[in-house]
């Protein structure tokens, strides 16, 4: 246990300080215990508030470190089948590996509280409902001012199969043979059972794991059979390469060196040839100008439709990032716009609902630039379509402009 906890300490603390995506801090993990590791992750991250409240109660100041082993150490005693005194004794004996003799009293202390039961839970309040939804109370009031109940996004539907598309370098016949449970999906991939066989198809470049919501972001251009295309934030590269894969010219970019590199390493995983280079969208690149048919803004955003599978996107929220995040959306949608020939498609999407990173963004776009009209691609909104989270999709916008 005491080695689980280590490795699970060690993503935790990457993820709570230092900003890493919960998921990929696990792919990346070099560990013995993965299964465990990742259940003793996966909980605390989505009980985070809750432990905090726990570990507030007991305690009024612990340091960053040592507060990211405390909440493992607590999550663990209070949701997993396991013996408290075992937890407790390896929480002891990793505090004092890592921080020194000193912090071991108090850490033996304090979840010998938590042990007995000593904290109880608000019922009703602030931190009632931080710890009901796992998010802090200005993100939980954005989705109700926006006319969605926070369960929808924030509690989503726990996903019973996973979601992924063939590549063109696999023959369909022998992968769907591999995997007798696939079911088509309306965005044109296949939804299955986790198993080991599709994730060897997956590392092998036959099959791709990409939800059915990010595939429809590229559906919404229609045919792209010899068009020439641009993803202005590509990476990881999933929509450039589905992109390329129905015959675009893509040209994929993103600001940091390093995931281009993520987007050319998807593109030779799945057989496809594209384009990718550095570039900041929210800086005009002359060379550009009105030389796409389709443009494909994904832009950053608040991440509330993707809780399913990255419970720390509300994690370490500010009340101000969503209208940082608008106003950078806003300058990459306002130079995407020039990249577009006369007839072509722009593209804007979000994996977030909030109506000031999606409807507002594209209503406020078609006041200001005349010469785009919004098209009807399933849309079931004025400005565009919203997909919610269930046991396919995550929660997307998506709205097809054109140019005329």
């Amino acid at each position: 246990m005491q080695q689980a906890m280590t490795e699970a300490y060690a993503v935790l603390d990457s993820v709570f300080r230092r900003g890493a995506y919960v998921n990929i801090a696990i792919k990346n993990a070099d560990c013995r215990l993965k299964a465990l590791m990742t259940n003793i992750v996966y909980g605390t991250v989505e009980r985070f508030y809750e432990c905090e409240y726990t570990l507030s109660i007991l305690s009024k100041s612990v340091k960053p470190a040592l507060k990211t082993l405390m909440l493992e150490s607590i999550y663990m005693l209070n949701h997993m089948n396991l013996p408290p005194y075992a937890v407790v004794n390896s929480a002891v004996n990793v505090a004092g590996e890592k921080f020194g003799e000193k912090v071991k009293g108090f850490v033996n202390a304090v979840l010998k509280n938590v042990a007995a039961g000593k904290v109880k839970m608000p019922v009703s309040g602030d931190d009632y409902e931080r710890i009901k939804y796992n998010a802090p109370p200005f993100v939980i009031e954005k989705l109700r001012k926006d006319g969605f109940d926070p369960a929808a996004f924030l509690l989503p539907p726990q996903k019973k199969v996973v979601h992924f598309r063939i590549t063109g370098i696999s023959e369909k016949e022998t992968v769907l043979n591999s995997v007798p449970d696939a079911e088509p999906s309306y965005a044109g991939g296949y939804t299955a059972k986790s198993s080991d066989v599709l994730d060897k198809l997956n590392d092998s470049g036959k099959i791709t794991f990409q939800s059915a919501s990010s595939m429809e972001c590229v559906n919404a251009f229609g045919d792209l059979k010899g068009k020439m295309m641009l993803d202005v934030c590509a990476a990881p590269g999933g929509k450039a390469a589905y992109a390329a894969s129905l015959g675009a010219a893509v040209t994929a970019c993103d600001i940091h060196p390093h995931r281009v590199g993520l987007i050319k390493s998807y593109a030779a995983r799945t057989g496809v040839t594209l384009d990718a280079r550095v570039a900041d969208a929210t800086v005009f690149e002359p060379a550009f100008e009105e030389a796409f048919d389709c443009v494909l803004a994904d832009v950053p955003c608040s991440g509330l439709g993707v809780v399913a599978s990255r419970p720390d996107v509300v994690l370490n929220k500010k009340t101000d990032d969503v209208e940082k995040l608008a106003a950078i959306q806003y300058g990459i949608l306002s130079v995407c716009a020039r990249y577009v020939k006369r007839g072509g498609k722009l593209v804007y999407s979000t994996c977030t609902p909030l109506k000031e990173e999606t409807e507002r963004q594209i209503e406020r776009f078609l006041s200001e630039n005349d010469n785009f009209r919004i098209l009807n691609y399933k849309n079931n909104l004025k400005f565009g379509r919203l997909m919610m989270p269930d046991e396919i999709d995550d929660g997307f916008f998506v709205a097809v402009t054109e140019k005329i």
